[in-house]
């Protein structure tokens, strides 16, 4: 969406919307997964096995807001592009 839209349609700046919420939301969900996974590291993958439980739960997490991204008018390309924007910037 364009971003000078989703201000005038929605009245919020586009680094505080709900999409960005969900982004973190995301985000979250994913770390704490990875952390209860790999305590001992920080939550970094030693193994093959342990990066591929991680990559699915990260898929299943993403697959699971987005009712929520859809419900807000966004496609999952937008979401997809707002979860990396958001560790971007979370990695600073």
């Amino acid at each position: 969406m364009n971003e000078e839209f989703i201000h005038e349609y929605y009245g919020w700046w586009p680094s505080v919307s709900p999409l960005a919420s969900l982004a973190e939301q995301y985000h979250k969900r994913c770390d704490e997964f990875d952390s209860g996974l790999c305590p001992l590291t920080g939550g970094m993958p030693t193994s093959d096995a342990e990066l591929r439980m991680m990559g699915k739960n990260a898929d299943e997490v993403f697959q699971s807001l987005m009712p929520e991204v859809i419900k807000l008018g966004f496609t999952s390309s937008e979401f997809r592009a707002e979860v990396t924007r958001w560790s971007h910037k979370r990695y600073r």
